[in-house]
Order: structure tokens, then C-alpha cells, then sequence
């Protein structure tokens, strides 16, 4: 009689514990997809305001330009949906692509052969052209 109830309550005591933990599984998985979504409707209101906010300043030139930002925000997308990329390097990318598009900008009287331009984007983190905002983005 003894063991016999020692059982029951043992298998009273594991379909409790099982009952009470089943929610948690399917809890996680609820929550995990409310903060995916979360973070790509900010992720959107990001692009958008960086949009708004470069067309009002700089018009034409960031028109001709926009695809290289859209590109970062493409990466970052990526990145948040699970892809195996490295988000340093798609960042790192992103500041060597800017920086070949601004020295010709900000230089038009010189003419820069691409392979120039190439050589001065891999040599970005060196040169620090855009101060310490790559880090700070990185680590935010």
C-alpha cells in the first residue's frame, strides 16, 4: 500500500510538473516571434527615417546613393533572420562602399581610377575617414 501511493504521488507530482511546464515552450516561441517582429518594424522605421532625413538634406546625391544604404539595411536584415553573416564584416563593408563613394564627392577637381578607390576602402580602419561612428554603430 505504502509504495503504491509512493508511485501515485510520484506520478501525480510528474504530470504536474509536466502540465505546468508545457505552456513554457510554446510561451518562448510567442514571445521570440513578437520581438522578431518588433525589431524588423523598427528596423523598417530606421530605413524609412534615414530615407526621409538624407533625401531632405541631400537630395539628388543621396538619390544617386541610396541603393548603397538600402544594401546595409538588406545586410541587416539578413543578419536578424538568422543568416550566417558576420554583422562586423557587412558593417565594415558598408563603410569601405561609403568611403569610395564620398572621396569623389567631396574630391570632384581629381579623377580616381577604381583600383585607387579600392585600395583607400580597404585601408578605411586605418585611415578613419569617418571618425569613431563605425565603432559606435558597431556597438549599438
Amino acid at each position: 500500500m505504502e509504495e503504491q501511493l509512493s508511485l501515485q504521488s510520484n506520478r501525480d507530482f510528474r504530470a504536474l510538473v509536466e502540465d505546468g511546464a508545457s505552456f513554457l515552450p510554446s510561451t518562448l516561441a510567442s514571445r521570440h516571434r513578437r520581438f522578431e517582429e518588433f525589431f524588423r518594424e523598427l528596423l523598417s522605421a530606421a530605413e524609412r527615417g534615414l530615407q526621409a532625413m538624407f533625401t531632405q538634406t541631400y537630395g539628388r546625391l543621396y538619390a544617386q546613393n541610396a541603393r548603397l544604404f538600402q544594401g546595409l539595411f538588406a545586410e541587416l536584415r539578413r543578419h536578424q533572420q538568422g543568416a550566417r553573416l558576420s554583422l562586423d564584416e557587412a558593417l565594415g563593408e558598408f563603410w569601405a562602399r561609403l568611403l569610395e563613394r564620398m572621396l569623389p564627392l567631396l574630391n570632384p577637381q581629381y579623377q580616381f581610377p577604381p583600383e585607387y578607390l579600392e585600395c583607400v576602402a580597404r585601408q578605411g580602419e586605418a585611415l578613419r575617414p569617418f571618425g569613431d561612428v563605425p565603432r559606435k554603430l558597431r556597438l549599438q
